[in-house]
């Protein structure tokens, strides 16, 4: 049996305060090998922003693809995903609600051709019961009542399945095509963000399920809602705390504890630990297995992870009061004008000074992530003048400041897909997960979860940095004298493809060899170097964009702009590496 219902249509809700600033500018071609500061395009119809690289696309989830999985993360009789077409969403709204979005009844949210995980999971207990209760209870037939009532005290769609009103959703960016796409292992719960504001972006894993602490998002929803209705509609941030580099905690005493068990009931790590090295597991050189963590008064370990992030010191750096965001409407191809996310709050930055001086940000677009996701989305440039380079790079989060739950969750998401209403809190935090890990790997170097434990001897033993007595100095492209057959892989098997060769990768162990410094990297790098002779792949004839029209593909060997500043970083330009 399967009922799917709508109920208690309430009043629309209109969104304010919008305006839209657009720009003009130019692109250079200029390659040459001077550390200098090179000056960004200026600003043209290209840049929805005078703060924003790159091109306004124009996006639609027509062509989109999606895995949802039916309540998950709980036990399941198949952990296969049912996979659905953005086609068949949108004509499913065309016939259902007037080709809009389900919020759109309410709250002007999404342009047509888009819409969220909500309207994803609604479409599928509608329209395809049967694979829902076969990836649910592993039947064709089960009991689905799937009903939602839109809450003006929140500002969204109380959800109810079969009589249980805790039900919320996981995302995550499809991680390739590994027959389950990664979803299962890889779901990531973030209850702050609202279910129908939650943009399904093209190739990734949704999860539909029941939740345990649903209480503290519907309290912390509210809250938002009252605090915008106190400013007449003007969403103000009482407090974004900032944090400019990522360390570890000192008032934490680390100890080394032993894996004993991969499966331990109750342990968010699923490991057993033991201070005893005797009884350690033993990994496949003959080393035991460890972790560093911290221990309580109880004499109970807690482990930091593979990074040793959860033992990372929360406190920030500075504070940033009373911010007054103003929609930028950066993104006219998916939201309605007024529509305030993450990217407006950094960009209403420009606009604001207080007792820490001005303040500015930047953000560049990002077509599309190594697992082959397509975020297309803007992405955190530079707060304050501390650029995202290389490794480095800034985390968000946000939430109301009695609710520890939020802090520093750093989901993964693009800030110009997160959807707000008016938060109390707002945490930046300026990081890099490779020097963390740096700095950890001595104490997790027989960790079988650790993902470069196959490269480490390598990267002690290379010839580093290569120097211009190299043969192939200052040449980009390794492949012309190097092959995947003459290199030894024996200790980096996971960066071995046959017949390929990434210059990204050899830089990891190798240096730059000699490639001239970035400058600024305010767009994405081939909007200005079109002519990548020497570079692999990337080479082309100045007419056909090396990366596909607006950057939209790939360079096998040349991925930009991952590969690009591996060797053209710009710690000689820009402030990078945290303060």
């Amino acid at each position: 049996m399967m009922k799917f219902r709508k109920l208690g249509l309430a009043s629309l809700f209109s969104v304010m305060f919008g305006s839209l600033v657009v720009g003009c500018g130019s692109d250079s071609d200029d390659n040459s090998d001077s550390g200098g500061t090179v000056s960004p395009p200026d600003v043209s119809q290209d840049h929805p922003h005078p703060h924003v690289f790159g091109k306004v696309q124009n996006s639609n989830l027509e062509k989109a693809s999606f895995s949802l999985y039916w309540g998950i993360p709980k036990p399941v009789p198949t952990d296969l995903p049912i996979q659905i077409t953005g086609a068949e969403v949108i004509d499913w709204l065309d016939r259902n609600y007037g080709g809009e979005a389900i919020i759109n009844q309410h709250k002007k949210v999404w342009k047509r051709g888009n819409f969220s995980t909500f309207d994803v999971a609604a479409y599928a207990a509608d329209e395809m019961s049967e694979r829902v209760c076969h990836q649910w209870k592993g039947t064709k037939d089960c009991d689905l009542e799937f009903s939602f009532t839109w809450n003006p005290e929140r500002q969204t769609h109380d959800l109810v399945v079969n009589g249980e009103k805790n039900w919320n959703h996981s995302y995550w960016y499809w991680s390739g095509d590994d027959g389950d796409h990664g979803g299962v292992q890889n779901l990531e719960y973030f209850g702050q963000i609202r279910m129908d504001e939650t943009r399904s972006d093209d190739k990734i894993n949704i999860g539909i399920h029941p939740v345990g602490d649903l209480d503290k998002h519907i309290a912390a929803q509210k809250a938002e809602v009252a605090r915008l209705e106190a400013n007449g509609g003007q969403v103000i941030i009482p407090l974004i705390n900032v944090q400019t580099k990522w360390r570890n905690d000192p008032n934490v005493d680390f100890h080394q504890w032993y894996i004993i068990s991969q499966e331990c009931p109750g342990n968010p790590s699923n490991y057993c630990f033991s201070p005893d090295e005797s009884l350690a597991m033993i990994d496949a050189n003959g080393k035991p297995m460890s972790h560093m963590g911290k221990v309580d008064e109880e004499g109970k370990f807690s482990s930091c992870g593979i990074t040793g992030g959860k033992c990372n010191d929360k406190r920030y750096d500075y504070t940033i009061k009373n911010l007054k965001v103003k929609a930028h409407n950066i993104r006219p191809d998916i939201y309605y004008d007024g529509v305030i996310t993450m990217a407006d709050v950094l960009l209403s930055l420009n606009d604001h000074e207080d007792h820490n001086g001005k303040h500015s940000g930047t953000m560049n677009f990002w077509p599309i992530l190594a697992t082959e996701s397509n975020p297309e989305s803007f992405a955190f440039e530079s707060l304050d003048g501390l650029y995202a380079s290389g490794n480095h790079g800034w985390l968000f989060d946000w939430g109301e400041v009695n609710n520890s739950h939020f802090y520093f969750n750093s989901p993964h998401i693009m800030p110009d897909k997160v959807v707000l209403v008016s938060p109390e809190l707002i945490k930046w935090r300026y990081a890099s997960f490779y020097d963390s890990y740096g700095e950890w790997q001595k104490f997790m170097a027989y960790d079988l979860n650790d993902p470069y434990k196959n490269t480490r001897h390598k990267v002690k033993t290379a010839q580093w940095p290569l120097e211009a007595s190299h043969f192939g100095w200052k040449v980009a492209d390794c492949a012309q004298c190097h092959t995947t057959a003459d290199m030894d892989f024996e200790c980096t098997k996971q960066l071995k493809e046959p017949g390929l060769l990434e210059p990204a990768k050899c830089a990891e162990c190798h240096g730059a060899n000699g490639a001239s410094d970035g400058h600024l990297e305010k767009a994405m790098c081939v909007r200005c170097h079109i002519d990548l002779v020497g570079h692999g792949d990337a080479l082309t004839n100045k007419q056909v964009h090396p990366f596909g029209e607006f950057g939209s593909g790939l360079s096998k060997t040349m991925s930009d702009p991952y590969s690009c500043v591996s060797c053209h970083q710009n710690e000689k330009d820009v402030l990078v590496g945290g303060k």
